[in-house]
Formats: C-alpha cells, sequence, structure tokens
C-alpha cells in the first residue's frame, strides 16, 4: 500500500449499510468508485464493517426489531464468505481494502481476509479490550475520535502507539448529518499539536454536496479523510450524508485543489515572472551629484526614483546595505549598478543582524524561548563572511558547575572536528535535523534523542535544514575546544568568537 501523508491523503469511503447486504450491489459501488480513483489518481479506500452478528447480539435482543440498529445490522447482514468476495474483488480494483471490527471476530476477520488497514469507530475508541485485541493484529489503525475527552484520546493513543505499523488519528463528529458549524475542524490542529508524531485526519457526516470542510481539513494538513458512500437506484435510497461516486469525485477534487493552492510549506525561490513585476515596480538608484572613482555610494550622495532599471543591472534601495565602491567616475543622475560600482566588504553589523534575524525565525518555528540574561555568540572558525558555511550559534542559558546551552546550526552549516580536555557533554535534538560525526562514526540524532560525547573525543556536526539542540555539559571553560584543522586552533579565541550583546532587546537591529 502507499504510503499516506498530508501531502497524499487516504480517502476512506466507508460502504457501511449502503451495500444492503447485497454483494451485487456493493459490486456496483466499488465499480464506480475504482474509475473516479483511476481518473483523480487518488489513493482510495473501501472500508467495510465487520460483526459477527451471531455473537454480537445478545440472544434475549436478537428478534427486537424495534430497537433501530439491530434492525439494520440484521437486515444488511452478510456473511464472512461475501466479505471475502468483496475484499478480492476491491483489490483487483487496485483500491485499498479497510475495514471496522465492532468485536473480537471482526478483527480475526480483518487477519484473515488480509484487509489491509484497521479502523476503530468513535464508538469502540474507549472499548479497551477490542482496542488491545487490534494492537496484537499488527495492521496500520486508523481511529475516530467522536464524543471523546481529551484523556480518552490519551489513552487510545497510549495504547496504540508503536504497537501498530502506523496509527492515524481522525477528529469526528458523529452527528448525522453535521451541520458546518457543529464540524469544529480546529480540532485537527489540536490533535497534532498533542500527537506531533501521529498523522491526524477527519472523519464526520457533512452533508455529500457541502465541500468547504474538505478544502479546510486538507488546508489544516489531514492526512486522511472519510466519507459514507453510496449509490441511489430504484430498489435501494441514500440517507442524508452518504455521497454518490461523482460527489466523491468532487471531493477528492477540492481536496487536489487546496493541496495545489497550499504549495509548499518551505519559503521557495520567488517564480522569475514574480520577481519581473515587482522589480517593475520598484524605485531604482541614481547618483545625486558626481561620485568620483573609489568614493563610497552611500545615502549621502544617491537618490531614489522610479523606474528600475532592473535589466540593465540597476540597484534598488535593498542594495545599499553593503559596502559599494564606484568602480569610475558617475555624473548626477546616472543610474548606480553592478557596471559602475562594487560591493567591497560586507561589514559586520549587517552579517550579525542578518544571522540574529535567522535566529530568532528558526528559535521561533522550534517554540524555544531563552532567558533574557542568557549570553550569545557566534562561533566562526574561518572568518564571519563564511559564517553560514562553517560555524554555530551558541547561547549559554547558565554555567557554574554545569553548563546549559543552546546550540543553533542554520541550513546547511557545518561545525568542523574538534575534541574538549575538560568538558563533557550531553546533546538532545529539539528541534530540525543533526548529523552528529564522532571519532568516525556518523549517527543522526532523533528528536529527543541524548547523546554524549566524552572528554576527548573527536565529535564534528551539521544540519541540513537547521537544528536546535540543547547541550548539558561540565562546566564550561573558554579556550577548551581543540581542532581538528591547524588553521582554526592557530586563531585566539577573539578572532573565532563574536558576541552579540543585547540580542533579545527589540532594538538590536
Amino acid at each position: 500500500m502507499r504510503k499516506f501523508d498530508s501531502g497524499n491523503p487516504l480517502f476512506i469511503c466507508d460502504l457501511a449499510n449502503n451495500h444492503f447486504g447485497d454483494v451485487n450491489h456493493a459490486k456496483r459501488i466499488v465499480d464506480e468508485l475504482s474509475l473516479v480513483a483511476q481518473e483523480t489518481k487518488a489513493l482510495l479506500s473501501i472500508k467495510f464493517q465487520f460483526r459477527n452478528l451471531d455473537k454480537y447480539i445478545h440472544k434475549s435482543f436478537k428478534d427486537r426489531r424495534d430497537l433501530k440498529f439491530i434492525d439494520r445490522f440484521i437486515s444488511t447482514k452478510l456473511e464472512k464468505e461475501d466479505f471475502d468476495e468483496l475484499a478480492d474483488y476491491i483489490r483487483a480494483k487496485k483500491l485499498v481494502t479497510m475495514a471496522t471490527p465492532f468485536d473480537e471476530d471482526g478483527v480475526d476477520w480483518c487477519r484473515e481476509l488480509e484487509i489491509e488497514i484497521i479502523k476503530i469507530a468513535s464508538a469502540s475508541s474507549n472499548d479497551y479490550p477490542l482496542i488491545d485485541y487490534i494492537a496484537k493484529a499488527g495492521k496500520p489503525v486508523v481511529a475516530s475520535t467522536a464524543g471523546l475527552r481529551i484523556e480518552e484520546i490519551d489513552n487510545l493513543v497510549f495504547r496504540l502507539y508503536k504497537k501498530v505499523p502506523q496509527l492515524t488519528i481522525m477528529h469526528c463528529v458523529a452527528i448525522y448529518p453535521c451541520n458546518d458549524s457543529a464540524l469544529n475542524l480546529n480540532q485537527i490542529s489540536t490533535l497534532q499539536r498533542r500527537y506531533p508524531k501521529l498523522g491526524i485526519g477527519f472523519s464526520t457526516h457533512e452533508r455529500p454536496d457541502t465541500l468547504a470542510p474538505v478544502t479546510v481539513a486538507t488546508s489544516l494538513g489531514a492526512v486522511a479523510l472519510e466519507r459514507h458512500v453510496g449509490i441511489k437506484s430504484e430498489k435501494y435510497s441514500l440517507n442524508e450524508y452518504s455521497s454518490q461516486p461523482h460527489q466523491i469525485r468532487e471531493w477528492i477534487e477540492a481536496s487536489k485543489i487546496a493541496r495545489q493552492t497550499l504549495g509548499a510549506k518551505n519559503r521557495p525561490p520567488a517564480p522569475i515572472e514574480e520577481r519581473e513585476t515587482l522589480n517593475d515596480l520598484k524605485r531604482g538608484t541614481y547618483a545625486l551629484r558626481r561620485i568620483n572613482k573609489g568614493e563610497r555610494v552611500d545615502g549621502d550622495n544617491t537618490y531614489l526614483a522610479f523606474p528600475l532599471l532592473w535589466k540593465e543591472g540597476q540597484f534598488h534601495a535593498g542594495m545599499l546595505a553593503g559596502e559599494l565602491i564606484a568602480t569610475q567616475d558617475i555624473e548626477i543622475d546616472i543610474p548606480i549598478g553592478a557596471s559602475n560600482c562594487i560591493e567591497s566588504t560586507r561589514s559586520t553589523d549587517n552579517i550579525v543582524a542578518s544571522v540574529v534575524l535567522q535566529l530568532r525565525g528558526i528559535l521561533a518555528d522550534a517554540k524555544v524561548e531563552i532567558n533574557p540574561e542568557a549570553k550569545i555568540e557566534l562561533s566562526h572558525h574561518y572568518g564571519l563572511e563564511r559564517f553560514r558555511e562553517f560555524g554555530t550559534v551558541l547561547i549559554t542559558c547558565y554555567n557554574d558547575e554545569y553548563a546549559k546551552k543552546i546550540v543553533v546550526q542554520l541550513p546547511r552549516q557545518k561545525h568542523p572536528y574538534h575534541f574538549h580536555k575538560e568538558k563533557q557533554e550531553t546533546f538532545q535534538l529539539l528541534w530540525g535535523d543533526m548529523e552528529l560525526t564522532v571519532n568516525g562514526k556518523d549517527h543522526i540524532l532523533q528528536p529527543g534523542e541524548l547523546y554524549t560525547v566524552n572528554r576527548g573525543e573527536w565529535h564534528k556536526f551539521h544540519s541540513l535544514h537547521g537544528a536546535v539542540v540543547e547541550e548539558i555539559s561540565t562546566r564550561a571553560i573558554p579556550g577548551d575546544s581543540y581542532y581538528e584543522d591547524g588553521s582554526i586552533a592557530s586563531l585566539e579565541l577573539e578572532q573565532r568568537k563574536t558576541p552579540i550583546p543585547n540580542w533579545l532587546a527589540e532594538n538590536f537591529l
């Protein structure tokens, strides 16, 4: 089965009682949904409901047709052999098989019929004997949570997490049909925050012609989406919350459009057409007076005016931040650009300010707060100009008999081989990714994982997308880092470190 996530969600079509105990009618539904899956290229599953009715209903109540659900269950009963036939039919159509067992026999049927995914209904999500039995089946589990207190969802997760190959928790509202005002889709975000290592989906019973809920749920990152399905015929009618195949197609397409509209999570470079449009609207930099060759070009001898001649290499206002030097005499009102000026050096203040902006963004993403009295320094092994390539941000939160630091790696930043004679340190990855190499052996840190580097052990680390790491160590002593590269070792400590005073102050920049 293909892996499902927010970029490729699983669409669950619940046959429920829509097969009406009629195998041929169920096959017709499968046929039409198979066409929908082919046309939309969606990962689509057909879900049964399993109950061994001979044991599921108490013998004293089997003849009570006045009880709504007993009458429905018995009147639409399929035998295990019928489900076996339908499961094979679904697999032949290249759809995913799925079932909701309401009793232990139903779980056994999931095993015997090789059902790919087990669904736990909201009504069974605190049926702990059944949940524990499902955990032993060794299959991916999707569990609905309608009506549960958050503590009950915690218990559900506790009983299944790491005991099943994949666990997905579904926000669900058990109202049939459910109006938009009762959907409470913010719960998707609530569950994502509480269970960040699980997939969170959406299963409810809105009217089939409404598409706003699936658009919102997709936008919130739902990894699985569920609806009841069926087909109207002269013999069979549908309830108010069951979708026909053409409505399932519209439902899937609405989710697809939402994903396309959302685009990338990480901020990509702007498209060329967007850059060109913005450049056409910017102001360009012009000489306010004659500027002599070798003279600094800045706000004192330039002015800004529309248009920006960007195709000719003219600088816009944001490009005056560095230290620019005229490479030739520039007459008054002449455009300033790459043809007549060059950036000599980038000031230390500009480099540090840029790093602080990135640092604040990473700590905000990681939801890590720093105590105001913490000391921050940029450790740059080959100079501040190459900090984005080699270096790290060290935030010393406490340093006495023991020390606590927050180590921040910017994306694609490397910290070279070194060891400590006095300090022993333990790293814990709080956010992002980091590969740590100790004495030549690579170790990819997992979030929350601890790794201790002993005194005298050579170690280095780097991050692909950025990392926030907590370091707990014995007392940190300046100058206790010994580098493999002699060019780093020959530098004085002051040449390798740039302290940032009052970096948390709003007016730092």
